[in-house]
């Protein structure tokens, strides 16, 4: 049904291999507005570039900084992203100061985190347990972009396996030029460490956010209760 009636997306999906929901979505909000005045997106946790892609195609008019500090995701993620001019690959994780972490890595590259596994995100994704440990720089956002010298706009996409606040921290001084917000968050508890539910919307709608809307909702393959969604917010 959704080929049917949007048929650029389709196409998009059948040309490009590009996810034709996350097509969809990206239309609707912007003919409906939701990015008039942005001028960047900023894609933490790119992984191999699927979002970014999409992005690229449905917001023509934004410069897409994607940011991946796995090496080898990071050299899929180049090679994946290279037709696309406003994309710009950055071998870096974003973070509250400047530092190097260890980052747990496995063949399932998007559940690659800064943080630990617990027992039942293992007990749930097996195939996602880390097999090597790689060392990755992380830089504040508010540094990135005073080094970068990116003036307006933006629009953060945050898929971080549990780092949200983190990163929301090294954003402090540059959130109020961020129109939209898109976090990946946990309903159940699947990294040690990692912020609660309630932490994370208290946080962010402390610094200005109203949401938005409830996107991509994954439930467990055991027992099929829901374990993480996106959130979508608008600066209120």
């Amino acid at each position: 049904m959704l080929a049917l009636t949007h048929p650029r997306a389709a196409y998009l999906r059948i040309a490009e291999s590009l996810d034709l929901r996350l097509c969809v979505r990206l239309d609707k909000m912007r003919r409906s507005g939701m990015f008039q005045g942005i001028t960047h997106i900023f894609d933490a946790g790119a992984n191999e570039g699927a979002y970014g892609s999409a992005c690229a195609r449905i917001l023509p008019f934004a410069e897409i900084i994607c940011f991946e500090p796995v090496p080898a995701t990071y050299k899929t993620l180049v090679a994946n992203t290279k037709r696309y001019s406003q994309i710009k690959p950055v071998n870096l994780a974003l973070g509250s100061s400047r530092t190097e972490l260890p980052m747990n890595v496995g063949n399932f590259h998007v559940s690659n985190s800064l943080l630990k596994m617990n027992t039942k995100h293992l007990e749930n994704w097996p195939g996602s347990a880390p097999s090597d440990i790689v060392m990755v720089p992380v830089v504040p956002l508010d540094e990135f972009i005073e080094k970068e010298g990116i003036k307006g706009n933006y629009f953060l996409k945050a898929d971080v396996q549990g780092y949200e606040i983190e990163l929301l921290k090294g954003a402090s001084q540059s959130l109020a030029r961020c129109n939209l917000l898109q976090l990946e968050v946990s309903l159940v508890p699947l990294y040690e460490g990692a912020p609660t539910f309630a932490e994370v919307w208290n946080y962010v709608t402390s610094v200005g956010f109203s949401l938005l809307d409830v996107v991509d909702l994954l439930h467990s393959p055991k027992g099929g209760t829901p374990v993480s969604c996106d959130l979508i917010f608008v600066r209120a």
